[in-house]
């Protein structure tokens, strides 16, 4: 446990969490691999996402998760728990 200011960080413990992360965005037998033969796509990691927690209410969570946006598609979302989609609806032109 290494002492930061007002945060306790396991920098070990950490570093796997995202080391299993990136393992399965960019893991060659992982669906997310196939899509760079398809799609223009980019990799980044975002914070500030939301998940149910055990009462089933949407809570904000600070850690940041990759995200692979496939351009003009989607957001592919992984998350420590798992991954989801959302996908962005074209306004239309009245």
């Amino acid at each position: 446990m290494i002492y930061r200011g007002k945060f306790d960080i396991d920098k070990i413990e950490l570093n796997e969490i995202y080391k299993k992360l990136e393992f399965e965005s960019n893991e060659p037998s992982s669906p997310f691999s196939k899509i760079h033969n398809v799609f223009e796509y980019t990799v980044a990691y975002y914070s500030g996402h939301y998940n149910k927690n055990n009462d089933g209410n949407y809570q904000i969570d600070y850690f940041p998760i990759p995200v692979i946006s496939i351009k003009n598609y989607c957001d592919i979302e992984v998350g420590l728990d798992g991954v989801s989609l959302s996908k962005k609806l074209k306004k239309l032109m009245l």
